[in-house]
């Protein structure tokens, strides 16, 4: 360590254990500096500590801006599995999240930040708050950034696109050598993170962190959605049942939204209906080519009176649809619609919706 006066010694500290590595990684994810080896990486989350997955515990499970799952195992370099085995143990890991959905890792973040182990700098938000905090997520011009969000996270699940990363105290040649062959081998983005922990002669302690591996394949471009496009997608990825519903709902849309917004994401198409009141533009509901309607109480909560967006709830739940008044995000298959007094339940409280947006907020 310089100083004015001179050149101070620093002397390694090593990691009583391997939580004290993972709480560090936890409370701090910004040391994960991936953007040194990988150009397209954005700032993480964390989003679960410990989680049980194929008959063991992941460590940590991280989340970035593009929507890509990063879950992390910690070792210290003296435990022996530091070698050969955590590499098979993180890409298990992999394998099991691959089967994941986005209600999925709502639910897990839903959990964590609620949890009171939590650091406070995260916990007692929701999973959209976190990521707006992070400085790049922004409601973007087309639509709702939520919707956006939950359509990244599901692309990067479709694609099997995440990062696996291994955390150590000091790399050691033999996993080093192992992670360079999976990433040359591999779509996934396999890392090392070396973690070292030095105490100046004031007592201060210092991280040291260095990042080892290569990126994955670069992700396809955002398509373009459009009417043609989405209805020919919706064709293939969504059942007849749920397809007619969405078809009944666009024209809804055409008759009755201040706008039709279009998403962005690259594997499944999304439609919103839209409100604009003076600068502020909102989706009410989302449908996407799987057939499935999504909407956030979050978003609709901060907009319109409590009264309207409870009576779109209680239509929902008189269809059977599972909608508590907490609830902040909802995803459901259109089909639940199907019968004509169910959609023009949903349609009367849409138009509640609207009509309510800026009043008894």
């Amino acid at each position: 360590m310089l100083q004015d006066e001179g050149v101070s010694p620093l002397s390694e500290e090593p990691y009583l254990d391997e939580y004290a590595l993972q709480r560090l990684l936890e409370e701090h994810p910004e040391l994960i500096a991936l953007d040194d080896v990988d150009p397209r990486a954005s700032p993480l989350i964390p989003i679960g500590r410990e989680i049980p997955l194929a008959g063991q515990q992941l460590d940590l499970l991280l989340l970035d801006l593009s929507g890509r799952l990063t879950p992390v195992e910690t070792k210290l370099r003296r435990n022996s599995q530091v070698r050969r085995e955590v590499v098979g143990q993180v890409l298990e890991y992999g394998a099991y999240l691959s089967t994941w959905g986005v209600e999925d890792v709502e639910r897990q973040a839903a959990r964590y930040l609620a949890d009171p182990q939590t650091p406070a700098r995260f916990r007692g938000l929701s999973l959209y708050e976190l990521l707006s905090r992070v400085g790049e997520f922004e409601p973007v011009a087309d639509g709702d950034g939520e919707a956006e969000m939950r359509s990244k996270i599901a692309d990067a699940l479709a694609r099997r696109d995440m990062r696996l990363i291994i955390a150590v105290d000091r790399v050691v040649g033999p996993l080093r050598t192992l992670v360079t062959f999976l990433n040359g081998a591999s779509l996934f983005g396999m890392y090392l993170l070396e973690v070292q922990q030095y105490r100046a002669p004031d007592g201060m302690r210092i991280a040291s962190i260095s990042v080892y591996g290569g990126t994955a394949s670069p992700p396809p471009p955002p398509l373009h959605w459009d009417e043609a496009r989405f209805f020919q997608t919706l064709q293939d990825q969504a059942g007849p049942a749920s397809a007619a519903v969405v078809h009944d709902l666009y024209g809804f849309m055409g008759e009755q939204a201040d706008s039709v917004l279009w998403g962005s994401g690259t594997t499944y198409g999304s439609v919103g209906f839209g409100v604009r009141r003076g600068a502020d533009k909102f989706a009410v509901f989302w449908m996407n080519t799987k057939g499935q309607i999504y909407l956030s109480a979050g978003v609709l909560g901060k907009r319109v009176s409590q009264g309207a967006l409870t009576s779109l709830l209680a239509a929902l739940r008189s269809l059977g649809i599972d909608a508590p008044d907490e609830i902040r995000e909802l995803t459901f298959d259109a089909g639940g619609l199907a019968e004509a007094a169910g959609l023009g339940r949903f349609k009367s409280a849409v138009l509640e919706i609207k009509g309510a947006v800026g009043w008894g907020v």
